[in-house]
């Protein structure tokens, strides 16, 4: 087992570079202010993906560990829904126009991002399910890199203009690629003995599953809202430096979850043997490289910042040393959240994360009107450490 998520972990941490590199091209193209707006903008489709999911991709875990017949009446179930992805997307962003949540880019774009990222969502649970791993990152690896290398030459190329609504575009269309490719490579020609599974199991999975899609949005706001606030309180140059902090962030909970997501499907077959020892060894020494890492990053980011992004993000830095508690804290978080959603344990997480969320929103709220990042990135920072102590206690 320690071997089978060493493998699929260097296959993601591949492809995790590769969507950094997309981020540094998309800063270098269009500036910092403008990829920020965009970053902003695709967090809250990614929390709209997440609504739609309705937890399912952790639900189907826990489903075709106990009946792996069922693996093809999941397959049917969420082919069904990523069809009505796309009318539901238009309903909701209609009525949130009607509201005056105006968009930020073409109406379609985002709808059809909503529809890759959770279909994305979904057949990844799926082929997670079965241990399928390999797969998925060999479909992200392909997508990525294509799109890297059409970043790359249009950086190279200035004759060829590119604005704001045409890297949204760009990456729109990866997005969906990638959703369909996985319902593709999830296709199984064996039958599900639907007859043999008691219907009142998929009844627990599914309130399982939307306890998890509640919990995880609360947790992906706790996270994101922070820089809801330095975008309403903050000069675009601070903004803009903020985000990418975040976006660095972002990958210490990526490579967590990478890790997490592996464990899963094992957890939840050994649902009745915590097994301890077994899964303290193999977290170990990935606790240790995110660790390592941070100290990197809190040591060089003066100069390392400033060298991928440019010289607007000389400010990087001085954020970047408060978050770095916070980010650990939160990648420590995100193995723990793998034991309660494996031992099926879920009203601490969720009233840990709806406590978090609250406590972070009402500080923000009293305290980052002055406009100071600093001082939101000192709120957001308490605020991941103290959940992961409380979740820890």
């Amino acid at each position: 087992m320690k071997k089978e998520i060493r493998n699929n972990l260097i296959l993601k941490i591949l492809n995790h570079g590769l969507v950094f590199l997309i981020n540094v091209m998309i800063v270098r193209l269009i500036g910092g202010s403008e990829a920020g707006t965009i970053i902003n903008h695709l967090y809250w489709l990614t929390s709209l993906s997440f609504l739609f999911s309705l937890g399912m991709d952790y639900a189907v875990i826990s489903s075709i560990s106990a009946n792996p017949d069922s693996y093809r009446f999941w397959y049917t179930i969420f082919c069904i829904s990523s069809i009505t992805y796309i009318p539901l997307s238009f309903l909701f962003f209609i009525v949130m126009n009607m509201l005056g949540f105006n968009q930020h880019h073409a109406l379609w774009f985002s709808i059809f991002f909503v529809t890759g990222q959770t279909m994305l969502i979904l057949f990844q649970g799926l082929l997670s399910a079965v241990k399928r791993f390999l797969v998925q990152n060999f479909v992200l690896l392909f997508f990525n890199s294509i799109l890297l290398i059409i970043l790359v030459s249009f950086y190279f190329n200035r004759e060829l203009r590119i604005n704001q609504d045409d890297i949204f575009s760009l990456i729109t269309f990866n997005m969906l690629l990638q959703g369909l490719s996985l319902s593709i490579v999830s296709f199984t020609s064996k039958k599900s003995k639907i007859s043999n599974i008691d219907s009142s199991f998929f009844k627990l999975q599914f309130r399982h599953g939307i306890k998890i899609m509640f919990t995880t949005l609360v947790f992906y706001f706790f996270i994101r809202s922070d820089q809801f606030f330095a975008q309403k309180f903050t000069n675009p140059v601070d903004f803009g430096n903020y985000v990418q902090c975040g976006k660095i962030g972002q990958y210490f909970l990526l490579f967590a979850s990478m890790i997490s997501s592996m464990l899963l499907p094992y957890i939840s077959v050994n649902s009745d043997s915590p097994e301890q020892p077994i899964w303290y060894s193999i977290l170990k020494p990935y606790i240790w490289l995110m660790t390592l890492t941070a100290l990197g990053i809190g040591i060089s980011g003066g100069f390392i910042f400033p060298f991928f992004f440019g010289p607007e993000f000389e400010e990087m830095h001085q954020i970047m040393k408060i978050l770095l508690p916070g980010y650990l804290a939160l990648a420590m978080l995100t193995f723990l959240n793998a034991f309660y959603i494996g031992k099926g344990k879920l009203k601490r997480m969720i009233l840990g994360d709806c406590l978090g969320l609250v406590i972070l929103l009402l500080m923000n709220l009293m305290l980052s009107k002055n406009g100071n990042v600093v001082t939101i990135a000192w709120i957001s920072t308490s605020c991941y450490v103290g959940l992961f102590f409380f979740m820890l206690y």
